[in-house]
């Protein structure tokens, strides 16, 4: 069995370099964006 972590929170680079180092591929946080309007997420994603 398979299971994808999604890691919450994150604010800085260090904590993105600890949790790839440890195989966490998938994160959220404001490291990579402030929270957006559902109006400007579709430009986000192109």
């Amino acid at each position: 069995m398979c299971i994808d972590i999604v890691a919450e929170g994150l604010e800085n680079e260090k904590q993105v370099e600890y949790l790839r180092a440890h195989g966490c591929e998938y994160g959220q946080g404001y490291v990579f964006s402030k929270p957006v309007t559902a109006d400007k997420i579709a430009g986000l994603l192109r």
